[in-house]
């Protein structure tokens, strides 16, 4: 790397915050994914669960592109979980997702998060990183939101 610097920049989850580079380095990929495929249509959603006082005690973090759905973050105080209120934000993201020209929608958990909770909603497991971390296992799922449109064909 002749002439270029390697700078390492971390954090961790005790509230450091990403470097502005990181958004840099998102920006460059999605230009060059606009530029490879002429998709255009990304875009993020964040649904908010707050209670009477305005505190956060749920929430979903999801974005969307070429038509898929990647639901990023799906969480619910322990206190208000089993109450239909995940299930309630699944549901919102996917009518969002629809509305928007998604057709399929995708997410992964951790065995002691949300594999008993997805299937339910319809959504099918299609990979799995066994181990990660020691011990358990990183699960991934699909779902079919709705039919995908043809690809359109180049005249005869």
């Amino acid at each position: 790397m002749s002439g270029l610097q390697l700078v390492r920049r971390t954090w961790d989850a005790s509230g450091g915050q990403e470097p502005a580079s990181g958004k840099r380095i998102a920006d460059a990929i999605a230009d060059y994914n606009v530029a490879a495929t002429a998709r255009e249509d990304w875009f993020g959603l964040v649904l908010e669960l707050r209670d009477a006082e305005g505190r956060l005690v749920g929430g979903l973090r999801a974005d969307a592109w070429a038509g898929w759905l990647h639901v990023i973050y799906l969480w619910i105080d322990a206190p208000l979980r089993r109450a239909g209120y995940g299930s309630g934000l699944l549901a919102e993201a996917e009518r969002i997702a629809l509305a928007r020209g998604c057709h399929d929608a995708h997410l992964d958990t951790f065995d002691w998060q949300g594999v008993a909770f997805y299937p339910r909603f319809g959504y099918r497991e299609f990979g799995r990183l066994e181990g990660y971390p020691p011990g358990h296992v990183r699960v991934y799922y699909h779902k079919r939101l709705a039919a995908r449109p043809e690809p359109a064909r180049a005249a005869p």
